[in-house]
């Protein structure tokens, strides 16, 4: 209620509740940093982000099986007349070997510093459509850069043994059972 002209806010924000009626505020104070305004005002027509993440996700279990990325995919190519995508992922050796990820454009990665993280951020939002994991990096782009006549998926279940809220995503989105 008594918010100053910059806050920091901590806590485990993954309710897209929080985030909906700010929407247009969010975007705004993020085109403040230009690399994130590339990203929300460079549009690629047409082209998918396929968020593939792994790496720590390893070590709780949490991987997305390929077979969600083949059922999205799948999901996209009977919505869209043609599908071009990209990958975004932070394991390179694992996603350059998945056939299902042949025909991407580009398969991007990247440090975790902030220059690289910003930049893949930007990447991000300036596709049309999104194939998120269960990740809130791929969930704020896919929020942030999401048209009327954008298509996005997400994995059923978001985790399979970790708890975690269920208004994480949004009822428009297309959720995609995978086990």
């Amino acid at each position: 209620e008594n918010l100053l002209k910059k806050n920091h806010f901590i806590g485990y924000w993954q309710d897209l509740n929080y985030l909906k009626d700010n929407k247009e505020s969010l975007i705004g104070s993020l085109k403040n940093n230009r690399t994130i305004r590339r990203g929300l005002e460079e549009k690629s027509k047409d082209m998918t982000m396929i968020h593939v993440r792994r790496n720590d996700y390893l070590k709780f279990n949490e991987e997305l099986p390929i077979i969600y990325y083949e059922k999205a995919i799948e999901y996209l190519k009977e919505k869209t007349n043609k599908l071009t995508f990209n990958v975004f992922t932070d394991d390179l050796a694992w996603s350059k070997k998945q056939k299902i990820f042949k025909n991407a454009q580009n398969i991007f990665t990247s440090s975790d510093s902030p220059e690289d993280t910003l930049e893949t951020f930007s990447l991000m939002l300036r596709n049309q459509n999104f194939i998120i994991a269960n990740s809130t990096f791929s969930l704020l782009a896919a929020f942030l850069a999401e048209k009327s006549n954008s298509i996005i998926t997400y994995p059923d279940p978001w985790f399979r043994s970790r708890s975690y809220n269920k208004n994480i995503t949004d009822n428009k989105w297309q959720k995609i059972k995978y086990s």
